[in-house]
């Protein structure tokens, strides 16, 4: 997919200071699938489901093999032995991602603190 950058940076740059709250879809506040969701959906323009009714849409979702995902795609990562925070790819290596009681960041996913954390990406397959 080609997509513009600065669709990406200007996303990135309103969400920044985003306040982290659970089960947040805006851009104050937002949970990190809430970015996941607000990305797919202000830039992608892919509606996917809300994170509410993700168990019963699974089949939306295809999983992908690392060093295949695309920007967009959600990627899940196990904390405490479970999977349980999600970021959404920027670019091969790249994602977006917040934390409880931090604001959002542009990280590495292949770092120390998080390349032994990778659970599993998936990307929305639209319904239509």
């Amino acid at each position: 997919m080609i997509l513009a950058v600065s669709l990406v940076y200007d996303f990135v740059q309103v969400c920044l200071n985003a306040n982290y709250v659970k089960n947040g879809r805006t851009y104050s506040e937002v949970d990190c699938y809430g970015l996941c969701y607000l990305f797919n959906r202000d830039v992608l323009k892919k509606e996917i489901p809300i994170y509410a009714s993700y168990q019963n849409n699974q089949e939306l979702f295809t999983k992908i093999r690392l060093g295949k995902e695309q920007i967009g795609d959600i990627i899940s990562f196990n904390i405490k032995g479970f999977p349980t925070h999600v970021g959404v790819v920027l670019s091969k290596g790249t994602m977006f991602h917040i934390i409880e009681n931090r604001k959002p960041i542009v990280e590495s996913y292949n770092n120390i603190k998080w390349k032994k954390r990778v659970d599993s990406i998936w990307r929305y397959e639209s319904s239509s």
